[in-house]
């Protein structure tokens, strides 16, 4: 039996980068050292080493500093995540123990996606790029997490013709298989597998800089730095750093034998 799933998760931050001292260079018969504070009405503020704020009508820059002013202000954007998979029961295994509740293992097939749209209309000419995570759990021990996926979009502008929207589909198919295993002599059940658990999408501008992002849990992009250090296929804890998941009880009966 195959059960079409799709979702959306819709929470989005913007991320606004400051505190960069550079050198102005395109205006009329000087240059400044300065940072980049923020434009208001028809004029950008910057403020000096010393910190004092310069008000410049933002009409006398052109060239790389007209770009920098641009590129830091990046248009309000709405990202979402999105996942879709078909169920499969798979019969007769050796995971079924013919307890008193048998249960085949469930195999899901997922495939992740992105869709960035623009809430303003603002014009913005330059690339950005979609870089997509997604995390399943260990049903065995929910503080372990399995990195199952990350894939990059090719670049893209969001434009009039594409109605300033853009929708990415990766490229492969996840498998996630889960089970219940049952113990007779026990009386008990222990879940096993894992199940889909976290997500993660930033929208990166042409530099490399997150621009905005969604995520289901702050903790993901608040450890993106040991995140991107992680392969594909690695378990980690929440601080993203790389771990193992735990091993089950034994389940071998008292007296019995492997063999």
């Amino acid at each position: 039996m195959k059960i079409l799933i799709k979702i959306a998760f819709t929470l989005t931050l913007t991320v606004c980068a400051y505190g960069e001292m550079r050198t102005w260079t395109s205006l009329p018969e000087k240059t400044i050292e300065a940072e980049y504070v923020k434009i208001l009405f028809d004029d950008v503020i910057l403020k000096d080493a010393k910190g004092a704020e310069l008000r410049i009508p933002l009409k006398l820059f052109s060239g790389e500093d007209l770009k920098f002013i641009e590129l830091a202000n990046p248009p309000e954007l709405s990202v979402d995540f999105m996942k879709s998979a078909d169920q499969d029961f798979v019969p007769d295994t050796p995971f079924d123990t013919g307890g008193p509740l048998p249960e085949s293992p469930t195999l899901l097939i997922y495939t992740f996606g992105a869709r960035v749209k623009q809430r303003d209309a603002q014009t913005y000419e330059y690339p950005l790029q979609l870089e997509l995570y997604a995390f399943t759990q260990q049903r065995y021990d929910p503080d372990k997490y399995h990195l199952i996926c990350r894939t990059k979009s090719e670049p893209f502008v969001l434009s009039s013709e594409n109605g300033r929207r853009f929708e990415f589909t990766g490229p492969h198919y996840h498998n996630v298989l889960s089970y219940t295993l049952y113990v007779n002599y026990l009386s008990w059940e222990e879940l096993r597998g894992e199940k889909f658990a976290e997500s993660l999408v930033l929208v990166r501008d042409e530099r490399g800089e997150i621009i905005a992002y969604n995520t289901t849990k702050n903790w993901i992009y608040n450890n993106l730095e040991n995140l991107e250090e992680l392969p594909v296929g690695a378990w980690m804890d929440q601080d993203c750093k790389r771990t193992h998941p735990t091993p089950p009880k034994p389940t071998k009966a008292p007296g019995a034998s492997w063999l």
